[in-house]
């Protein structure tokens, strides 16, 4: 689908209660202007310093003449010149979006239909309506300048438009999505309260801002006081150790291949946080990490058009978050406790639908609930059991289950580096589970296979078990079941 491209039109008339992220800038420039704010590589950049580039920034893009409502596309190239941009606009009332060179090629329409798209040479496509070249002689001239700007709307409305972006996209479809200040309110403060962050949080980055958890919680780390923190060229294992991080933000792919690579004698961080996004992470993995790595681990459910959901438990329940409601529905769209059915959230963080797409938008926004086409069970009123995605959900011989149980225990009993299990018909017609493996170093699948049919279920009947490259996965993690599924029909 294209991207439409609004503009958006202007905020409604009121009181402007959500203060901008500059905000809190100028706070803590005033209270404690010796304190870091940020930390990009070798160089340390203290709030004062902060609110002073953040006014120059703000005076240089104000140069651009865009209006509220407008659009920009920001090429994630530096942390900090990046995050800078990204809060000057915001002041502005310019709607942004968050790119980097993985998601180039997702990001074309976007990048066609934006009102500016600001990257380094090259990047944007020709089609572009209008492009800055972000270099680093233009950074310095404007960090350079004299003038300050506090932009013009440290406050803003609640239904003022401030971020796009995109979902992960499960089933290999992208849908665009607007997000206005209540909403990225409301995803600030669920990171705030969840994460515990203060003015002693030290919160390091693995992936960029066109991951929204990770701009979330990059800006409530911000304005809670704390450190936010890129490394410089040292594995994560070093950083986590040399910056003395209390939080990262890591996908469960991600944090299994840091444990199978943490040095020996590695020493586990005094007061590291792990907050895990995109998948669930099974138990053996998650022991693991609490052993090495981590003093707590937070595994949370959410999605994009909603922020944070539900803290998940070690038992694959969840407690739905303060602020957050979650309700299970029968067929006649009603709410029931203790049976399985289509999981409906409803909260602030939740956007309206998605732009240029009311197809989409009518099947799965209805009467304020967001309907993200998972299954689940309420065991009470804030407790939730994950099924799986309805989707997902595999059905053999009448037997219905959830593939990531399936990949969860697996996971857990096998020696290999990832799972992937889906079901494909077989000449007759019947479904048949399959099982991909990414497999470890230098086994042989034939040496796992005695190891591997005891942890599967009987009932299901014969499986398909293969060696594979690569699981697809999503940027956030979650397995693309339609692209695994071409990839297993396609083996030769």
């Amino acid at each position: 689908m294209d991207y439409p491209g609004p503009p958006f039109p202007p905020a409604p008339d009121g009181i402007r209660t959500v203060a901008a992220t500059a905000a809190f800038v100028a706070y803590h420039a005033d209270q404690r202007p010796a304190s870091v704010a940020v930390i990009d590589g070798d160089s340390e950049i203290t709030y004062a310093e902060f609110h002073r580039d953040l006014g120059r920034i703000t005076a240089a893009v104000r140069q651009f003449g865009l209006h509220p409502g407008q659009t920009v596309a920001i090429e994630w190239t530096a942390f900090y010149h990046h995050f800078l941009l990204v809060l000057a606009f915001e002041t502005l009332g310019v709607v942004t979006a968050s790119f980097d060179r993985e998601t180039i090629k997702t990001v074309q329409p976007l990048l066609k239909s934006v009102d500016l798209v600001i990257g380094s040479p090259g990047m944007a496509p020709k089609s572009a309506k209008r492009v800055h070249e972000l270099t680093g002689k233009w950074i310095e001239a404007a960090l350079a300048g004299k003038a300050k700007d506090n932009g013009d709307l440290v406050y803003l409305h609640p239904d003022t438009p401030v971020r796009i972006g995109h979902t992960s996209g499960t089933t290999g479809r992208t849908k665009w999505k607007a997000s206005t200040a209540r909403n990225q309110e409301f995803w600030i403060n669920q990171c705030t309260q969840r994460s515990g962050y203060s003015r002693q949080t030290r919160y390091m980055l693995h992936m960029g801002f066109a991951i929204q958890s990770i701009y979330s919680n990059s800006t409530a780390c911000l304005r809670a006081g704390g450190t936010c923190i890129i490394a410089g060229n040292v594995s994560l294992a070093q950083a986590l150790t040399k910056y003395e991080a209390t939080h990262v933000t890591l996908l469960p792919v991600t944090l299994m291949t840091l444990l199978d690579t943490l040095p020996e004698g590695y020493v586990k961080p005094p007061d590291l946080t792990l907050l895990m996004i995109g998948a669930p992470v099974p138990k053996a993995i998650r022991k693991r990490a609490q052993d090495r790595l981590a003093v707590n681990l937070i595994d949370g459910y959410g999605t994009n058009e909603t922020g944070p959901i539900c803290t998940m438990n070690a038992d694959g329940t969840g407690t739905v978050l303060p602020g957050v409601r979650v309700e299970v529905v029968d067929d006649q769209d009603r709410p029931v406790m203790g049976q399985p059915g289509p999981v409906r959230i409803k909260s602030d963080g939740c956007t309206d639908g998605y732009i240029g797409d009311p197809e989409t938008t009518a099947r799965m926004f209805r009467d304020g609930w967001f309907y993200p086409g998972d299954r689940g069970v309420m065991e009470d009123a804030d407790t939730l059991a994950l099924l799986g995605r309805d989707d997902d959900i595999l059905n053999i011989r009448g037997f219905k289950i959830a593939p990531h149980r399936i990949e969860e225990i697996l996971a857990e009993g096998l020696p290999v580096k990832d799972v992937g299990v889906t079901a494909l018909p077989d000449p007759d017609g019947n479904n048949v589970v399959w099982v991909a493996l990414v497999l470890d170093g230098s086994r042989k699948l034939a040496d796992l296979e005695p190891q591997i049919i005891p942890l599967l279920p009987e009932k299901l009947g014969r499986y398909e078990i293969v060696a594979v490259k690569k699981i697809p996965r999503t940027p956030t993690g979650k397995i693309q079941r339609n692209t695994l599924n071409t990839l297993l029909r396609n083996r030769g």
